[in-house]
């Protein structure tokens, strides 16, 4: 089936959940339902995103071909033990350190279990979405649903990764390294440079042409 074809539902309507359902749409593949802990925020989206329907997470489940759960780590096996899943249906969560397991009930219920995480800094949820072309989005599951996966992945010129089985938690602690550390290490110069009477909006313009340069030269 192609990417265009599948109906998408998202449960989690923050940063990920707002940049994935926003790129989708963009790329013409249908998203039809969104649930979120916060109506309101299952509303804004539903706003952006022509055609899909803030409902509650059973809805969404019943609705959608691939659910994607973008929620806090800490609350997905919550999410994905609280709805009845259909069978052949897709159960996906975008964590990028979390493994499958905690997707046990919808495997139970016969729908199939992965992973989609983009190796992406989305920006606030009410922020229009960041383009994800040349974005790696780290996949997992059995096979036929990576293929699926992929196939979305490629619908948003993105790069698909695939990981073996139980690999996640290293993958995701070697990209922080690349990622949230950077931005820690651009805070504490920040603050480094305060003490000199710098201001931060002025240290900060100084150093991102710098650290774009460091990251031009590794390539």
């Amino acid at each position: 089936m192609p990417p265009k074809k599948f109906t998408l539902g998202f449960i989690g309507a923050g940063r990920v959940g707002t940049g994935l359902a926003s790129s989708f749409a963009r790329a013409g593949v249908k998203v039809v339902a969104i649930a979120s802990r916060k109506i309101a925020s299952a509303l804004r989206l539903a706003k952006r995103v022509r055609g899909a329907r803030a409902c509650a997470p059973q809805e969404v489940a019943d609705r959608a071909d691939v659910v994607f759960l973008t929620v806090p780590d800490d609350a997905i096996e919550a999410v994905a033990s609280g709805v009845k899943w259909r069978a052949g249906s897709a159960c996906v969560h975008c964590s990028g350190a979390a493994d499958l397991d905690v997707l046990r009930k919808a495997v139970a219920d016969g729908a199939l279990a992965g992973g989609f995480h983009p190796l992406h800094m989305f920006g606030e949820a009410g922020e229009p979405a960041a383009a994800l072309a040349g974005c790696a989005i780290a996949l997992a599951g059995p096979d036929t649903l990576v293929e699926k996966l992929e196939r979305l992945a490629r619908v948003l010129d993105a790069k698909p990764l695939r990981l073996p089985e139980g690999g996640r938690a290293l993958y995701h602690a070697a990209a922080n390294f690349s990622g949230a550390f950077v931005i820690a290490l651009i805070q504490e110069t920040i603050a480094l440079w305060g003490k000199l009477g710098i201001a931060e909006a002025d240290a900060l313009a100084a150093l991102l042409p710098l650290v774009r340069g460091t990251a031009d030269n590794a390539e």
